[in-house]
């Protein structure tokens, strides 16, 4: 899986999670596949080389790989709701609104504002920095615990 994304798309350096092994015999007419799954969110701005297409447009795609995408989509979801940005994607310092518009892009049912928060800052450490040049209140920085 590395080599594949470091030979396809140019990543390197980052460890995709397994998601699933996919074996049903007749999910491909050329005969019984074995497919492995993998889970890793990247930045788009990593991707400078590679087409994007928005989640609800990757459909019809061949085989069973509409269910691949939807269990994959299901389980970022999952990982998002219980752990702040688990993907390091912010970077290491980031504001709670920066966490939560991630989290919202992810997910459009993640709770709002003061229930996001609260159940967020628990793995969370202030690191007693904020960020200057925003629109109102400075807002403090924060890392991953």
């Amino acid at each position: 899986m590395r080599r594949s994304l470091e030979t396809k798309v140019g990543i390197r350096g980052l460890v995709p999670q397994q998601l699933h092994v996919f074996d049903a015999p007749g999910r491909d007419s050329r005969g019984w596949v074995l497919s492995v799954a993998h889970l890793l969110a990247v930045r788009s701005d990593a991707l400078e080389h590679v087409e994007l297409v928005p989640v609800t447009d990757a459909v019809a795609l061949a085989f069973d790989h509409d269910k691949i995408v939807q269990l994959a989509l299901t389980r970022l979801r999952e990982v998002h709701r219980e752990h702040p940005d688990p993907f390091g994607l912010l970077g290491e310092e980031f504001t709670l609104l920066e966490l939560q518009r991630l989290h919202d892009a992810i997910d459009p049912a993640t709770p709002k504002r003061d229930t996001f928060r609260r159940a967020m800052l628990r793995a969370l450490v202030e690191t007693g920095d904020i960020r200057q040049r925003t629109v109102g209140k400075p807002a403090r920085l924060f890392r991953h615990a």
